[in-house]
């Protein structure tokens, strides 16, 4: 989902134009003489309060949208400078500041400490009364703008004979302020909205009540774009960005990896405040750079600015700004009255990528218990809710709306965007992207694929081609048709499947399917690993080949519900035919009836229940996507099988608990868990029993045993752990010449136990291969990611059941991911 939201955001190069008529400036400021970066230098428009001060390295960037035509250049020792500037247009300036000769008295320097450090001594002293998220529950307006703009846009580029038909877009092309790159405004996203927050319990609700798109009727980037997807709490000690922890400048442990400067005092509205500056102590520090005004008395942040440090190991980010303000809203509390965001995704510096922008303004707060605790009722509504009336809020009434005024250039990128989906060229290349990250090439109410399994290879079925069909978003956004057809050269025979799934309500996930398939499988397979008939598990197969391929018959039904957000239960019904391939030689009868039918047949009936608390999702093609939760997601899956039912020949229960949790370790990375305990009811032949996953592949798999083989281990209860600490370069960092390569370490453990009843071990003809697994089986790796952004290799090492023949004691894995 990260790639795609990327990629495809990226693609949408060829839309409505849009100028902002800002005087926006860059410079640098150097020492006249020594020609050295002068920091700290204050910069500000005449006539305005719109100011910033230079970098260390004496870079500055500046924009209004009032009218000027002054820059003022000062710092202590040098002679002021008033620069002209025009109004409406990006510029550049190197600004040379001379030196003023002062006469002095003679000073005595003596060793003292950094007037900065009490200040920040007194803002750590004061963060729970001035934290806003002390407050036990608030509701306040809340309007977010955001834009996505393609950069770095060369003249060859516009050049391209693809892109004619679209070249009078380029007439719009504008210069950031803040990275000096040229950029093309590609869409605009507007919400107005009402936030509800509280604290204990810990629920929020964010209630869109008017959003626009760029002419895109497409909720889920409407959820995406609101608050809660957004949150960064500079009062934390850590904050998050794109999923990745970095310090905050007033952590409590900022001074061991920024230093400090106080630059300023003077009154901020009706505070007297101190300016401080901050720059990263070290390289390759997940930190920024910036500065921030704090009120005296208070020491409560009054507005901050801060970039991300140009050496973050931050995968495509090229440049990261962020300022917020804040306002005191009563007498003792504080809460963020605005907040810019701007990155810079980009391979590299110099290619082409594009911008994200984001301002929002939060206005007319309600602090205390007037706000009920109907409106966070579990089962009034999901945690974000696009009102039915969202899309139909006219200009007049968003011009009430929003904080600041669009201009006539970006109200008419709403009008634009229509003209530009009408080009054919610009429907294929949407197409065609659609079809390299979904699998699927779309025709109006049809899509076809999935490419990946269009051809594979296994033992069994010899060359297997497939081809799938399903319906589009065109057909129905509430009822969606899959069906495929496949066939293998070896064993000459047919395989289909095909089904229907309905939703009687997409906001809260409920709906209602069915599904048919025959086909094979391989039992003892991750359902998180590559499919057994894609290509790429052909192509990197560690045994040789897919061989222990099972005949599967079954139609299988289901009700999902979710009875609200983060709570969900699944019934489902399936009725399964099983049998080997006869050249395999493997037996599911019982011992006792060696002479019988060499199949099983089975009808379950299961209940499932989900539980996430405070889950954040967003709405994809059919299902949600689930992205964090700090709490534990708890899964709990009870199936009956009654013999008799349908022709079924056993009679058992299965009980199964999941545990998944993802937990933050800062400064050291992130570690994630998987706890699962099972118990079998019954007496079964071992296909039913829990055949543990394997991985005969050297693609990585996070939820599979990677040096484990299928079919070799068995149980009818059992324990498992999945480990993975995530170290984000905490080491590697540290490592000259290596920290260049932005690497990150990676330590995974994973072991199970289990054992089986003596009724079941003395059931079935199982094969020579499969044991009991009742002395832990474990395995231990050490693994380097964010190679080349995208690849992560690991060293595996089996560390238990060393004496089982064909097995790996060693290997190497190789997994392609993105994390940012």
């Amino acid at each position: 989902m990260k790639l795609k939201l990327l990629f495809l955001i990226s693609f949408i190069i060829l839309i409505q134009p849009l100028w902002s008529q800002e005087t926006k400036v860059k410079g640098l400021v150097l020492d006249a003489t020594t020609n050295e970066p002068v920091p700290f230098a204050n910069i500000a428009f005449k006539g305005t309060n719109v100011g910033t001060i230079s970098s260390m390295e004496g870079q500055f960037s500046i924009s209004t949208r009032q009218k000027v035509d002054t820059l003022i250049v000062s710092f202590i020792g040098y002679k002021t400078q008033k620069l002209k500037v025009k109004s409406g247009v990006y510029q550049s300036f190197t600004i040379a500041l001379e030196s003023e000769n002062i006469s002095l008295d003679e000073v005595v320097v003596v060793p003292g400490e950094n007037p900065a450090f009490e200040i920040l001594r007194r803002i750590n002293k004061h963060k729970k009364e001035n934290n806003p998220d002390k407050v036990d529950r608030y509701n306040c307006k809340v309007y977010n703008k955001m834009q996505v703009d393609l950069n770095n846009i060369s003249e060859n580029f516009q050049k391209q004979k693809l892109l004619k038909k679209f070249d009078f877009v380029f007439d719009y092309i504008d210069t950031s302020v803040v990275t000096g790159k040229n950029y093309l405004p590609v869409l605009i996203s507007e919400t107005y909205s009402d936030f509800y927050y509280r604290k204990i319990p810990t629920a929020q609700k964010e209630l869109i009540l008017a959003n626009q798109v760029s002419g895109i009727d497409n909720k889920s980037i409407s959820q995406y774009t609101g608050q809660m997807y957004q949150k960064i709490n500079i009062y934390d000690n850590y904050v998050s960005i794109l999923d990745r922890s970095f310090v905050s400048p007033i952590s409590g442990v900022g001074r061991a990896y920024y230093k400090y400067y106080l630059l300023d005092s003077a009154f901020v509205g009706n505070n007297w405040s101190y300016k401080i500056s901050f720059v990263p102590r070290f390289k390759h520090e997940p930190v920024f750079d910036g500065f921030f005004w704090v009120a005296d008395t208070s020491y409560a942040i009054k507005t901050i600015e801060m970039n991300l440090s140009k050496d973050a190991n931050l995968n495509l980010v090229q440049h990261f700004y962020l300022k917020q303000d804040f306002e005191q809203v009563n007498e003792d509390t504080w809460m963020k009255t605005g907040e810019k965001m701007v990155m810079d995704f980009n391979v590299a510096e110099k290619t082409m990528g594009f911008f994200s922008r984001k301002t929002t303004h939060f206005s007319d707060y309600i602090i205390g218990n007037q706000i009920s605790d109907t409106i966070f009722s579990a089962l009034n509504s999901r945690m974000t809710v696009v009102a039915d009336t969202a899309d139909k809020v006219n200009q007049q009434q968003w011009n009430t709306l929003r904080n600041e005024e669009l201009n006539e250039n970006e109200l008419g990128i709403y009008q634009m965007v229509d003209s530009i989906k009408n080009v054919p060229i610009f429907r294929t290349y949407i197409d065609i992207a659609r079809a390299i990250f979904s699998g699927f090439y779309e025709i109006d109410k049809i899509e076809l694929g999935d490419y990946t399994s269009l051809y594979s290879y296994n033992v069994v079925e010899g060359n297997r081609f497939k081809l799938m069909a399903r319906s589009s978003t065109n057909f129905s956004e509430k009822l969606f048709l899959d069906g495929y057809l496949a066939y293998g050269t070896k064993d000459e025979r047919f395989k289909y499947g095909g089904g229907f799934r309905y939703y009687f309500n997409r906001d809260l996930t409920r709906s209602f399917g069915v599904k048919y398939q025959k086909d094979v499988e391989q039992l003892g397979i991750s359902p998180y690993s590559l499919a057994s008939d894609n290509f790429l598990n052909s192509l990197f197969s560690r045994t040789g080949a897919v061989d222990l391929l099972t005949n599967k018959e079954e139609i299988s039904t289901f009700i999902k519900y979710e009875w609200f957000s983060g709570f969900t239960n699944t019934i489902s019904f399936s009725h399964r035919y099983l049998s080997p391939q006869e050249e395999q030689g493997l037996d599911f009868r019982p011992k006792e009836d060696s002479y019988g039918p060499n199949e099983i047949i089975v009808s379950e009936v299961s209940l499932k229940t989900r539980i996430a608390f405070n889950e954040r999702t967003i709405l994809g093609r059919e299902e949600k996507v689930f992205l964090t939760s700090k709490y534990p997601v708890i899964t709990l899956n009870f199936t009956v099988a009654p013999k008799g039912a349908i022709n079924s020949t056993y009679n058992y229960q299965r009980l199964q608990v999941g545990w998944l949790q993802l937990v933050k370790t800062n400064p050291i990375g992130y570690f994630k868990y998987y706890f699962e305990a099972g118990k079998i009811f019954g007496t079964l032949p071992y296909p039913l029993l829990e055949m543990h996953k394997g991985n005969e592949t050297y693609w990585y798999d996070d939820y599979a045993f990677n040096l484990m083989n299928y079919y070799e281990f068995v149980s009818d209860e059992w324990y498992s752990l999945l480990f993975t600490h995530h170290f984000e370069g905490f080491f590697l960092n540290k490592i000259p010449l290596i920290k260049e390569l932005k690497w990150r370490e990676v330590l995974t453990l994973k072991g199970v136990v289990g054992n089986m009843t003596e009724e079941n071990k003395n059931y079935s003809n199982f094969p020579t291969s499969v044991q009991e697994v009742n002395t832990p089986y474990v395995e231990a790796s050490l693994g380097i990611e964010n190679i080349f952004t995208i690849f992560r290799v690991d060293a595996l090492w089996r560390l238990t059941h060393l004496d089982q023949p064909n097995i790996s004691k060693f290997g190497i894995r190789m997994k392609v991911q993105f994390e940012f």
